[in-house]
């Protein structure tokens, strides 16, 4: 396997980034387990607002605790400039500052476009507006990243809002297209960078239903994500239900796992999201353990 290194210029100062190409299994064998980097850069309106700032000892101290990657979720409709869509230069510095402290520890790192998906990107209703400021926002981030290293990854959408119909996850799938074509054809090393593409709202079952695959002439450096939270009514406390592990729960989640490997086999998947909502307090501390170590083992081996 050939390492591509690329001089990389800017204000005046060369600096290099390798680029080893890797296929989809190698890179999914070399990123778990995973963590995610939330309610920070992705905060509205702005890093801070929800209390976390991120610093460079994060993920050093993530690493050392055995985490392999880490995702980084962007909101950026707040970090516009007027008119035209331009990413606020601070702004732009400071998600890059983030993404090269997780690469510098040698941590996977899983970049995405993530609330704007319900601000302004619901494609209940698609728009030439609206999907000409997807398409801006993303020739600009595929620009600006794309001479980092093979274990940055593009997400391209966080949990595709809007109505839970075929219509509205036909309008994604075709954003999805012309996602993949925005960075296929943005230079550097992003012909050969892995992607992530996302069901409607994460949901595994609309995914099932309405997902289109990118075609295989489009090349196979793409993969696809879901979000799990399941069994809602217990994931949210809903109903006063608090426990979790009969066999019939059990039974549920692996085959919401085995629907999705049966219907994208070959075709590396990402659990992007999951977890409980105030365990131990809502839910009973012991079914919250038992549920994450099922979730985690189903997901690896279905």
């Amino acid at each position: 396997m050939r390492s591509w290194l690329v001089p990389l210029l800017a204000l005046g100062v060369q600096l290099s980034q390798a680029f080893t190409p890797t296929t989809l299994e190698v890179a999914w064998q070399s990123m778990n387990p995973g963590w995610n980097l939330g309610n920070t850069l992705d905060a509205i309106p702005s890093e801070g607002d929800w209390g976390n700032t991120a610093s460079a000892d994060i993920f050093t101290k993530i690493k050392a605790m055995g985490f392999k990657s880490v995702r980084i979720p962007v909101t950026w409709t707040h970090h516009l400039l007027g008119g035209n869509n331009t990413v606020d230069p601070t702004w732009m510095n400071r998600v890059e500052t983030v993404v090269d402290w997780a690469l510098d520890e040698g941590l996977w790192v899983v970049l995405n476009v993530h609330h704007d998906s319900w601000e302004w990107f619901d494609m209940s209703s698609p728009t030439p507006e609206k999907e000409q400021k997807f398409e801006t926002l993303w020739k600009q981030l595929a620009a600006r990243f794309s001479l980092k290293p093979e274990r940055l990854i593009f997400e391209a959408l966080n949990e595709p809002a809007g109505s839970a119909s075929k219509a509205t996850a036909d309008a994604y799938n075709n954003a999805y297209l012309q996602f993949q074509n925005i960075v296929r054809n943005s230079g550097g090393y992003n012909k050969n960078r892995i992607t992530s593409l996302e069901s409607l709202y994460g949901n595994s079952d609309w995914g099932n239903a309405w997902f289109n695959k990118i075609p295989a002439s489009w090349g196979d450096k793409w993969s696809y994500q879901i979000h799990f939270y399941s069994p809602y009514d217990w994931i949210w406390g809903a109903w006063g239900k608090s426990l979790w592990g009969t066999d019939a729960d059990k039974a549920a989640v692996w085959q919401q796992m085995a629907d999705v490997a049966g219907n994208f086999t070959g075709i590396p998947t990402m659990i992007g999201e999951y977890g409980i909502m105030d365990s131990g307090k809502i839910n009973e501390s012991a079914s919250a353990w038992l549920w994450l170590d099922y979730v985690i083992r189903t997901g690896r081996h279905t």
